[in-house]
């Protein structure tokens, strides 16, 4: 399913602000002679602090100043555009959902950014000097957090106890090429659908809640509506022989929070192309993607 709005359209502000961050950054390093063909000096070679800079190419031939009215025409807009406050509901959505804190939610809109717009992506390619163009880790910090030059953890922000690394893939990390993943770049765009061979195994029932009488379970129902609206996220287990209204219970549930249910179980996960857990991670993003519950079944497979 392709829905008819997708998050690309709200992040317009978002992206306006990472590219005007993206062409001070190549300003200021043409201004210090970046890319100039240099005999004394490979063109490629930039240091950002002044005295390391001075001491580098003080015996080059580099034309220093050169951009400098650019840049300071660029900083005054980005003044301009920080001094609104720039919203998006999608974003802090996803952010809610994964748990992002706000470093990690600023990684991922440059990240974003640079998949939905091209100039983005020149400017960051012409950043890259020698290496293949990307977006790489170095550049992605200094992106999302200008006022401290780069200098944020993200082997931390990518690491295995982060969120993040379900929406972004990197290169050779810490500081290697960065994209977002294919269920991330699906959701920027609107699309909802899964792979053909996990769509195959997975079903997901739109207004799931309807006909189940869900009065007896109801307190239980308040109080996870509650945990989850303060955004804690939540493992439900679910016990009972085959046939005893698990999933009737589940559907209840989804229903309750006013969520679409999607429902998989895992020994047909187990016959995809990947492994059962691979491809169960696949869906449990998904569903935490577009705001559904996962209803998961055979997981003593698992568990035995």
């Amino acid at each position: 399913m392709v829905t008819k709005t997708s998050p690309s359209l709200e992040l317009a502000p978002v992206v306006e602000a990472v590219r005007l961050r993206a062409e001070l950054a190549l300003l200021v390093m043409l201004d210090q002679g970046f890319g100039y063909a240099d005999p004394r000096l490979p063109a490629e070679t930039y240091r950002r602090d002044d005295d390391a800079r001075s001491r580098v190419f003080r015996l080059g031939l580099r034309p220093i100043g050169s951009h400098a009215e650019a840049a300071d025409q660029v900083a005054a807009k980005i003044a301009e555009v920080d001094s609104k406050e720039i919203s998006s509901p999608a974003l802090d959505a996803l952010a809610q959902r994964f748990g992002l804190d706000a470093g990690e939610r600023a990684i991922f809109a440059v990240c974003a950014s640079y998949e939905l717009d091209r100039d983005l992506r020149s400017l960051c390619h012409a950043l890259s000097g020698r290496r293949p163009p990307a977006l790489y880790g170095d550049h992605c910090l200094e992106l999302a957090f200008p006022d401290v030059g780069g200098g944020a953890d993200l082997s931390r922000s990518l690491g295995p106890a982060s969120p993040l690394r379900f929406l972004i893939r990197q290169v050779d990390p810490p500081h290697g090429a960065l994209r977002l993943n294919s269920a991330a770049a699906a959701w920027l765009v609107g699309d909802a659908r899964l792979e053909p061979w996990l769509a195959r195994r997975v079903t997901v029932t739109r207004d799931p809640g309807a006909g189940v009488d869900d009065e007896a379970l109801k307190p239980a129902f308040t109080s996870l509506s509650a945990r989850l609206g303060r955004g804690e996220r939540e493992l439900v287990v679910i016990q009972g022989p085959q046939g005893s209204g698990k999933q009737r219970l589940a559907e209840g549930l989804a229903g309750h929070l006013g969520r679409d249910l999607l429902a998989t179980a895992l020994p047909p996960l187990s016959s995809g192309p990947e492994s059962p857990i691979d491809a169960l991670r696949r869906v449990l993003v998904h569903a935490r993607l577009w705001n559904q519950v996962a209803y998961v079944s055979g997981l003593e497979t698992v568990t035995d």
